[in-house]
């Protein structure tokens, strides 16, 4: 029986749609839905009929229908806003509209102009047997095709059972080695699936498997083979239905295979210690099997037992090498290397997938990773020849799910040189040819990708428009893992937008969701997330507990990239808590980790860490030193977010150096650029007021303090809007509005107290010392100097002691020049040289003479003198 509506046509005898371009290629069971509305048009069917009627009794849940319907609109061209095809009764069913015409398949016409050609993988496909312009009857034509036919299935029954039944490589792929389907052409489509899912073709891996299914229905390996292409292609929700399916068919047959469906549906369930304990069990029952031990390493890698996966891969390379690709070996090696941060041992082991890689697929899948490695090693170069070799090896011979992948490299290269604009396009560019191919997941996750660099950018809306669609299509794919990515994003995206509670919602919702799944990985990387989400909003105690957490999952997982990292966060919250030594131990020990395992990025973040300590500790020659290691690195990695934020810190330290030329010069450069980060943006303003300030600019640097104090508010960064404030409150204090100055000195040390924010909250009180010394109130001063004077011996800052003898030094009395002498020597030692300067200015004298002159150099007007203000 056929089916017309619109411009389509629908074989029910061979479960096919097509239309005047061709064949339309949909699930099995999505075209038997399009068959039972098709039957029942235009009545209304309930949802309970559809499920029993397409699914029979396998345990589904209505989820699978609605995902079918979605993909019949898209093939359609349909929408559920404004129907032309399908309509939705809400708590009843649904019901076909178009007008249906039937014809038995004798009657049926021809929707093409053309005969269609003949499928060249199908092995109905026979040529013409016309002869001298003339057709043959037909029944000589029946008898000519039907021995053509079982010639030609006879042909390929026996090739195909002679190649499957051999260790060939694939039996690589092939999930089940028994349970195959019987019937000779269901097994040619079978193969084909099965080449399809070597060379990574997972939409044409799931055409020619549900193909097979649909001549022999209850073959096991088949129903396994498409729920593992279905799995590939991220609908891992539909994958776990069909694998419960396949796990029932092999009821029968023997406890190896069972263990193999077994493993694979826990594999898809997350139930990841079921899964390995299964893996493990066909490994020791068939110790031959270098596919299902392979495996297990997967699964290894995936749970975070890193150690276990080192073991299990050492032993396949033991195994005979008739039953071994040394290039799938060395690309889980590279997987494992890259799960551990160890870009370099990752590099090493794709060069070797690349040397024995076996056909084109396997070539470029070597050349990505070792592209993605180049890249974090910070060797863009390299990169970029490899990019160069895909493109070139995707001409010859195209391939689109590599083709994708090559521009996922492509656009997360551009976004780390802070190509923003070019990388959206790009992911926007995969989004959509990978939803034309069908590759659903490929299509979310560059969304995903999309929506991170819109949050990067501080266009926050269109991030989150983009991402909360995103998580009810995870969530529909079935991947508590990938949706529990989208969260993360979503909630770096709320972050910026200043909406912390939402943030933490789903931050939380994400931890909860790698918890669920076993994701020992994914656990310490949301909790790693959270922690720095607490610490941006002052709960330091939170972020710690996360902090530590994480850490101890990592260290036992043997991520030593990870476990740096957390080592890092963790010392800011050790240099908040006044312990400079455990933050200083903290992050040499990460810089130890990150150069050993070649993470370039990461080693110049630490060394800008490291340089803040330096600075704090009173060594700005070895702050400068590590400051400018740092703006190399990311630089050389082209990750503009901290190279904005190095600059920013690199001008503050060259301010403090008297270097305000350099300083500016880097400034120029920041602005120049294109558009940066809300947060970094306001770290160059507030440098850049500061420079503006020192040069006695007030009404430039009020601008700029006030904008950056705005970015700050947009982006619920708290503590660093009270920073913003304390710069004004300093400005103000330099242009002589000291009572206004006085009041908010006095609000931000209370609140910084309470937060535990206490270097802030020294800063602060410094500032409040210097106002109340300038208005003559020398008791108040005094004491709160010395009160300064006990926190600053819990909480060292080179900076700020000097500040603090600076303004004690004001109220010295006859000793006062010669208090001033020293703390400009002391200062100038430490290479302190703009508050030498001051000190020498206020002491008067040959000194301030002297200092006169240093300053005009350098471009600062001081005459007429300025007021004596002590800070």
């Amino acid at each position: 029986m056929h089916f017309h509506f619109g411009p389509f046509r629908f074989d029910a005898r061979n479960l096919s749609l097509s239309s005047s371009e061709g064949d339309i290629p949909l699930r099995a069971m999505t075209l038997r839905l399009l068959h039972e509305l098709l039957k029942d048009a235009p009545n209304v069917i309930a949802q309970e009929q559809l499920l029993d009627r397409v699914w029979g009794r396998q345990e589904v849940t209505p989820g699978v229908l609605s995902q079918s319907i979605l993909e019949l609109r898209r093939a359609l061209g349909d929408s559920a806003q404004n129907p032309s095809y399908i309509e939705t009764k809400h708590r009843l069913g649904y019901r076909f509209l178009a007008e249906v015409k039937q014809y038995d398949v004798d009657d049926a016409p021809s929707v093409t102009k053309e005969p269609p050609p003949g499928d060249e993988d199908s092995p109905s496909a026979a040529p013409s047997t016309s002869i001298a312009g003339r057709r043959p009857s037909t029944a000589w034509g029946v008898v000519i095709g039907v021995i053509a036919m079982v010639v030609a299935l006879i042909a390929w029954w026996e090739f195909n059972r002679d190649d499957i039944e051999r260790h060939d490589a694939l039996r690589n792929v092939e999930l089940l080695h028994d349970g195959r389907p019987s019937e000779p052409e269901a097994l040619n489509w079978y193969r084909q699936g099965l080449l399809a899912l070597d060379g990574a073709n997972e939409v044409l891996a799931r055409e020619r498997l549900e193909k097979s299914l649909h001549r022999e229905p209850t073959a096991a390996a088949t129903q396994a083979a498409l729920a593992e292409a279905l799995a590939r292609s991220g609908e891992r929700g539909q994958a776990l239905q069909l694998a419960r399916s396949a796990a029932k068919e092999s009821a029968s047959l023997p406890r190896v295979e069972q263990l193999r469906i077994g493993a694979f549906e826990a594999e898809l369930d997350y139930r990841l210690p079921d899964a390995m304990a299964k893996w493990q069990a066909v490994s020791q029952l068939d110790p031959g099997d270098a596919s299902s031990t392979m495996r297990l390493a997967s699964v290894q890698i995936s749970a975070g037992e890193s150690k276990a996966a080192e073991v299990t891969l050492t032993a396949i390379e033991r195994l005979p090498s008739a039953l071994v690709e040394p290039s799938r070996i060395a690309l889980l090696r590279a997987r494992l290397a890259a799960s551990r941060g160890d870009q370099r041992e990752r590099l090493a082991q794709a060069e070797l997938a690349s040397r024995n890689a076996k056909g084109e697929a396997q070539q470029v899948a070597a050349w990505i990773e070792q592209a993605w490695a180049h890249a974090l090693i910070g060797e863009p170069d390299a990169a970029d020849t490899l990019m160069t070799q895909i493109d070139e090896a995707l001409a010859a011979t195209p391939d689109v799910p590599l083709a994708l992948r090559r521009d996922l490299l492509s656009a997360t290269l551009r976004r780390e040189k802070g190509a923003f604009d070019a990388a959206i396009g790009i992911f926007d560019s995969v989004a959509t040819r990978a939803a034309a191919s069908g590759e659903r997941a490929i299509a979310a996750n560059a969304q995903r990708e999309a929506g991170f660099v819109l949050a990067l950018a501080g266009r926050h809306k269109e991030a989150l428009a983009r991402l909360i669609p995103l998580v009810d299509e995870h969530a529909a794919l079935g991947d508590p893992r990938e949706l529990a990515s989208t969260l993360d994003v979503a909630g770096l995206a709320e972050q910026r937008a200043g909406a912390m509670k939402e943030a933490q919602a789903f931050g939380e919702r994400s931890l909860a969701l790698y918890v669920a799944a076993g994701d020992r990985l994914g656990e310490a990387a949301a909790r790693n997330q959270l922690g720095m989400l607490f610490a941006r909003t002052g709960r330091f105690n939170d972020a710690q507990h996360h902090w530590e957490t994480a850490l101890a999952a990592f260290e036992q997982i043997g991520d030593r990239r990870g476990t740096a990292i957390v080592r890092g966060n963790l010392a800011t919250i050790f240099a908040r808590q006044g312990n400079p030594q455990a933050a200083r131990e903290a992050n040499e020990k990460a810089l130890v980790d990150f150069r050993a395992i070649g993470a370039i990025a990461d080693v110049a973040r630490i060394q800008f860490n490291l340089a803040l300590q330096d600075r704090r500790s009173g060594d700005l020659v070895a702050a400068e030193a590590r400051m400018r290691e740092a703006l190399d690195g990311f630089t050389r990695m082209g990750n503009e977010d901290f190279r904005l934020q190095a600059i920013a810190s690199l001008a503050e330290l060259l301010l403090s150096r008297a270097d305000l030329d350099a300083a500016q010069v880097l400034l120029d450069a920041a602005m120049a650029g294109q558009a940066a980060p809300p947060q970094r943006l306001a770290a160059i303003l507030s440098a850049r007021a500061r420079l503006a300030s020192l040069r006695g600019q007030y009404e430039s640097a009020q601008t700029d303090f006030n904008d950056a104090k705005r970015l700050r508010e947009a982006a619920g960064l708290a503590d660093w809007v009270r920073m913003s404030e304390l710069d004004l409150a300093e400005l103000a204090a330099r242009q002589g509005r000291l009572g206004e100055a006085q009041d908010e000195a006095r609000r931000l040390r209370r609140e910084l107290l309470e937060s535990g924010d206490i270097g802030a909250a020294n800063q602060a009180g410094a500032l409040l010392a210097s106002v109340l010394l300038a208005r003559r109130a020398n008791d108040a001063t005094e004491r709160l100097l010395d009160e300064l004077d006990s926190a600053l011996a819990q909480h060292p800052e080179a900076q700020l002691a000097l500040r603090a003898d600076l303004i004690r030094a004001g109220i010295a009395g006859d000793d006062r020049e010669g208090a001033l002498g020293r703390v400009a020597a002391r200062a100038r030692d430490s290479g302190f040289e703009w508050l030498a300067l001051q000190a020498d200015l206020l002491a008067g004298g040959v000194a301030a003479n002297a200092a006169i002159t240093a300053l005009e150099r350098i471009g600062v007007r001081v005459k007429p003198l300025p007021p004596s203000f002590y800070y």
